[in-house]
């Protein structure tokens, strides 16, 4: 599962013509999205750290979007499979309770 930009360039999905079904909740406050395709999915905690040492070193064929999601979101959620990402954000900027 990747996240909602990567899905639509992804060649298995383009490959196997799998359906992707994304989902929007944004406001003033904040922003949802959640993307869900019919992929076997994959476990997000055995996705490498690319910082760590080990890491550095070698190009790693995968994890830095995983790594920077979780760095710049509020929330990264995976479902058990593994082919459903949620990701929110607060908008620091937003006045509160508009």
């Amino acid at each position: 599962m990747e996240s909602p930009i990567l899905v639509v360039d992804d060649e298995e999905v383009i490959r196997h013509t799998l359906c992707a079904v994304l989902e929007a909740d944004i406001d003033r406050q904040r922003f949802r999205l959640c993307v869900e395709d019919e992929g076997e999915g994959f476990d997000p905690r055995r996705v490498a750290n690319p910082l760590d040492e080990e890491n550095l070193d070698a190009l790693l064929e995968g994890g830095r979007g995983v790594f920077l999601m979780r760095c710049h979101m509020d929330g990264v959620e995976y479902n058990e499979k593994g082919n459903r990402l949620c990701i929110r954000r607060r908008n620091p900027d937003a006045p509160e309770g508009t």
